[in-house]
């Protein structure tokens, strides 16, 4: 059994790829694991317009900061638990956020049964999740399972704000959940780019299109725990120093839209970088762009 986060992924490009085309061949390191960022400083508090939600999670992580990210838009109000820089569990205080309305979306309840749970909820100070077992609507197990898919619901569809207040306050998270998701840093912030819908957004945020890559020389950006799919691991198996991101798109098995969210997720973790080009800036242009910029910058 390998602890949570020190499992990492390497990918080996050059040469060829060992098992095969397109494998990924996974190692324990606890070295690089330990090892600090080199990110620049993020502000502890802010505007995701200046700064956007993977920019604070990644400085968090790298950071192995232990705290609370509250997040604020609008009418929403979502907190976020770190400790030593992975996420432990989330909350929403917006109502449709709330475990009984999504399970009700899920059709994992019925109306009647979500009614009846919100009778007992005022009764007294259980979790609904626990009236919900109580009255035999789900099994102990099926409640894991939700508390869990809940927590990384209200993460993973929080990348999708291009603004809002944000604000993390380090010491020990005041929550009282016993059910932690376990699930790396890297996969969420994945899980949650898949979630935009915003073209320009993605696409702004790409280095200029006909750049050449290769596979970044940083260890701390290349080993990373991230679960792919074949048609995404076949995106990296591209990246060889001579195709540009033009040349990515015409090769890759996925939709175009596809595409952009893999490119732009491998941007965001700084997992490739320009080949360098006399007489350009290429290189700089891609620190801007995957620094911590929000969608708004350029």
């Amino acid at each position: 059994h390998t602890p949570h986060g020190l499992l990492q992924v390497q990918f080996f490009l050059s040469g060829g790829l060992p098992g095969g085309k397109g494998s990924l061949k996974r190692r324990t390191d606890r070295s690089l694991s330990m090892e600090k960022s080199s990110d620049s400083e993020i502000p502890l508090s802010g505007r995701l317009k200046e700064n956007d939600l993977i920019a604070v999670l990644r400085y968090l992580n790298r950071n192995k900061k232990t705290g609370t990210l509250n997040l604020r838009r609008n009418d929403q109000d979502r907190s976020i638990y770190l400790k030593g820089g992975e996420i432990i569990f989330a909350m929403s205080r917006y109502i449709d956020d709330r475990l009984g309305e999504m399970l009700l979306k899920l059709g994992r309840i019925t109306l009647d049964q979500y009614e009846r749970s919100i009778e007992e909820l005022k009764k007294g100070n259980k979790r609904q999740g626990t009236i919900l077992v109580e009255l035999g609507y789900m099994s102990p197990g099926d409640l894991v399972w939700s508390v869990k898919y809940h927590a990384k619901e209200i993460i993973v569809s929080t990348f999708s704000w291009i603004d809002g207040q944000y604000e993390f306050t380090e010491g020990n998270p005041r929550t009282e959940e016993v059910i932690t998701i376990h699930m790396g840093m890297a996969n969420l912030i994945l899980e949650g780019i898949k979630r935009i819908n915003d073209w320009t957004r993605l696409w702004n945020g790409l280095p200029p299109v006909d750049t050449a890559l290769q596979i970044t020389g940083n260890p701390i950006n290349l080993f990373q725990d991230i679960d792919l799919e074949d048609r995404e691991r076949e995106i990296i198996t591209k990246i060889n120093g001579e195709r540009n991101i033009r040349d990515i798109f015409r090769e890759s098995g996925l939709k175009a839209f596809e595409t952009l969210k893999m490119v732009y997720f491998l941007s965001r973790l700084r997992m490739f970088e320009a080949v360098k080009v006399e007489g350009t800036k290429i290189k700089e242009e891609i620190r801007e762009k995957t620094e911590g910029a929000g969608p708004d910058k350029e």
